[in-house]
């Protein structure tokens, strides 16, 4: 057991992993939700089927371009500064995608699928930020934790996209 694991008092442990817990939840929710929508529009920001691949290709190669320096902020800055910095370049990375939407920027719905790639590097770091505080025989059960969060959050985002469809052609928006 590390010097940081046997400092950490076990209700602090837990309440880290349930903040973890929920914004795995959530964040999986978002990406369900983002994946299922992006690519429909996409293509009716272009006016062409072949650009609804694109805005998921960027946000993935953002992804793997900062998984690096995301794993570097965590430890330079701190893992709560690194994980919030993550979640909130997301925020901003879908206020501008709405935006774009609404204003029919294609270009800008693209740097906002940017954004929102960097904060899934981010968040992917969440698993290892739960499991470092715990004894080695207890990571791989936190991991798998976290993991599951992601499950029910997978499984919550297609009722959002219904919602949010739902409430699109409740304000004139479809």
């Amino acid at each position: 057991m590390s010097v940081t694991q046997s400092v950490i008092p076990n209700a602090i442990r837990q309440r880290i992993v349930g903040a973890i817990f929920v914004t795995q939840v959530l964040f999986r929710a978002a990406v369900i939700l983002s994946f299922t929508l992006t690519s429909i529009i996409a293509a009716e920001l272009m006016g062409n089927d072949l650009a609804a691949g694109l805005p998921t290709t960027i946000s993935l190669a953002t992804r793997a371009l900062l998984a690096y320096p995301v794993g570097w902020l965590l430890d330079k800055w701190g893992r709560r500064i690194g994980l919030s910095l993550g979640f909130m370049v997301g925020v901003i990375g879908a206020l501008i995608s709405a935006w774009s939407i609404i204003n029919g920027s294609f270009a800008g719905f693209l740097f906002g699928a940017a954004l929102y790639g960097g904060t899934q590097a981010s968040s992917e770091q969440g698993r290892y930020v739960a499991a470092e505080i715990f004894p080695r025989n207890q990571q791989s059960k936190i991991i798998g934790w976290v993991i599951f969060a992601g499950t029910i959050g997978a499984l919550l985002g297609p009722i959002l996209v219904s919602q949010s469809t739902q409430l699109a052609e409740s304000q004139g928006m479809v």
